[in-house]
């Protein structure tokens, strides 16, 4: 099936725009080929006065879309109350979402701005809420959610005593002091600071889930979707889950600002990880053709209100936009088109210059529409379907985030996104050798399609493995799949215990973990199996294997001797790898050179895809 790529932008409306003003932006926008027209339809902006709406603004561009057969895309902001309410400094700042008055206005703003606009021709989709992310507080009104969290993550309040030091009768026994020391203390408690990771997208996942409900109430007939961000970092201390997110919409966005977003790769790997993101996304995406977009692509200069300042060339952007049609996207959109006038991020990042005139970079916008347009008149052919997927434990994840320390460097192997930088290593690693790969979740794992679809799963550093995701893992391996693994595979499960027995990782990979020796600086893993190289580079521990299989072949040793890596190959021919270090994360940590890459392609790899690879 064949896919039609639409590309536009964000029009930024300022508080002092006329209607004139907008139509005219509009007409620029449509004269630059653009598609897609996202606006912020924030709260003050309609209602400016209490119960006083005003739709002049939103209806000018609404109504020049149409003129000018462009797709309206508007974005919500419940979160972010109106200025006469007197609660909050700017119109992007959050509000306590436990104030049931302030819901219930709330609410009465969505159903209004989607009411007016679910009727109009130009409207193409709703965006829920703009980058939907919360910092939960640490306050009173907030423990009654924390108590529902608990009682659905652990069904019993025995269960939740079993990993607890505090032992309560009922869920309900629990106070806001009980969950405090997930700030600090001698000894912080981890299973709290765990707790509160899975709390934070709980509640996230309950907010928005209600305000997705809002509009498809009024509005069942558009699709919803949202456009998280921090793709590549571990996104549960906001409460974002890229994949329970799509979970609850029609299809996944995401935002992806490289001064923002890609501050952990290179400047020289800005593709890179905008190809990792669309691939999470596509990934993600609950859409039966996997439909996603990139929500947000950074249009222009980021002088201050970045991580990191830059301004992408043209050559950057056309690149970007090929990256995100090559992985598939149905959807890009920039922010921003025009200047902001006031806030953190006026005259910033726009793809107008700073006279309001087109720029270069908005010219390459143009000509890469012409090109797509020119390309079966703009209609895209399925890329091909990967074969690879890698595994994205929230658990471990989450595991990795709470017992991080140090520095955040990538060089500092305990740093708290050690668990991200392991995936993004093992998608490096197959974006250097040209085949594409996806990503699966542990919910996915467990699906029949996934058993069809993939030949090869890659466990990158999971520290935690639980039963049913080994358990879904075996019977892949038992259909002639191949599954690579490193590090301390299923050392602890999702609250940090160790796990004493693991008779699936056994059955699996035909070895169990001996003895874990970490060490500073690089070692190295002697190769048995070595074809042009004779050892790779080990980082940050030494994982000593047993062999647990009369079938498992020692494929790689420490230089005392000991196993370091193992093979088994199943008799439905599917394979087991382990690779006893932490193999992935050091690819992102420091690259990876040709020698490596060759010998991943040629050995673990070998014929379990059938993609070529260069």
């Amino acid at each position: 099936m064949n896919r039609k790529v639409k590309i536009g932008s964000m029009l930024y409306i300022n508080r002092q725009d006329s209607p004139d003003m907008i139509r005219e932006w509009v007409q620029m926008m449509a004269d630059a080929k653009l598609k897609l027209l996202r606006l912020f339809v924030g709260w003050d902006l309609v209602e400016p006065r209490k119960s006083e709406w005003s739709w002049e603004l939103f209806d000018a561009a609404f109504d020049e879309a149409q003129i000018q057969q462009m797709d309206v895309v508007p974005t919500l902001h419940h979160e972010s109350p109106p200025g006469w309410m007197k609660v909050t400094k700017n119109a992007q700042d959050r509000f306590d979402l436990e104030n049931e008055e302030y819901v219930e206005a709330a609410y009465i703003y969505v159903t209004q701005v989607v009411q007016r606009y679910r009727n109009h021709p130009a409207l193409d989709s709703w965006i829920a809420w703009n980058e939907a992310c919360l910092h939960v507080p640490y306050v009173e009104s907030i423990v009654p959610a924390f108590q529902e969290y608990a009682q659905e993550y652990y069904g019993d309040i025995k269960a939740f005593n079993k990993v607890h030091y505090p032992q309560f009768d009922f869920f309900e026994d629990i106070e806001l002091r009980h969950l405090t020391s997930v700030q600090g203390g001698p000894v912080p408690s981890l299973i709290e600071k765990i707790d509160w990771q899975r709390f934070c997208v709980h509640y996230l996942m309950k907010k928005l889930g209600s305000v997705i409900e809002v509009i498809r109430q009024a509005d069942p007939d558009h699709p919803v979707h949202v456009n998280p961000h921090l793709l590549g970092q571990c996104m549960f201390p906001i409460g974002q889950s890229i994949w329970k997110e799509s979970r609850i919409t029609d299809f996944a966005g995401f935002s992806a600002h490289p001064v923002w977003h890609s501050t952990r790769y290179g400047e020289d790997d800005i593709e890179e990880s905008i190809s990792l993101f669309s691939a999470l996304a596509r990934s993600a995406s609950c859409d039966p053709t996997r439909k996603f977009w990139a929500s947000e692509l950074q249009g222009g200069p980021a002088v201050f209100s970045g991580v990191r300042r830059g301004c992408p060339s043209p050559d950057e952007i056309d690149a970007w936009l090929s990256t995100i049609v090559n992985e598939g996207g149905n959807g890009i959109i920039f922010w921003c088109f025009n200047n902001r006038n006031g806030g953190i991020e006026a005259g910033e990042w726009a793809l107008m210059n700073q006279s309001n005139q087109p720029s270069s970079r908005l010219r390459q916008v143009t000509d890469f529409i012409n090109d797509l347009e020119l390309s079966e008149e703009g209609e895209m052919n399925p890329k091909v379907e990967p074969e690879v997927a890698i595994l994205y434990s929230e658990d471990n994840l989450i595991l990795h985030y709470v017992s991080g320390s140090g520095s955040d460097e990538k060089s500092n192997p305990r740093n708290k996104e050690s668990g991200a930088d392991a995936i993004c290593g093992a998608y490096r690693l197959f974006y250097n050798l040209g085949i594409s790969a996806d990503f699966v979740d542990e919910i996915k794992l467990t699906d029949s399609d996934f058993m069809k679809r993939y030949r090869l799963l890659v466990i990158p550093g999971n520290t935690v493995f639980s039963r049913m995701t080994a358990q879904a893992v075996e019977v892949f391996v038992k259909n002639g799949a191949t599954v690579i693994a490193d590090g301390m595979l299923g050392w602890k499960d999702a609250n940090g215990q160790v796990i004493r027995e693991s008779s699936e990782v056994e059955r699996i990979f035909g070895a169990r973990l001996n003895d874990i020796i970490p060490f500073a600086g690089r070692d190295s893993l002697y190769l048995q199996n070595g074809i042009s190289i004779k050892t790779i580079d080990a980082w940050f521990v030494q994982v000593l294997l047993d062999i647990s299989h009369s079938n498992t072949k020692i494929e790689g040793r420490w230089e005392n001797g000991a196993c370091g890596l193992t093979q088994l190959e199943h008799p439905s021919g599917g394979k087991a790898i382990w690779i006893g270090t932490s193999f992935f994360q050091s690819v992102f940590a420091f690259g990876v050179d040709k020698g490596v890459e060759n010998w991943f392609a040629k050995w673990l790899l070998r014929e379990s895809i059938q993609t070529e690879y260069h």
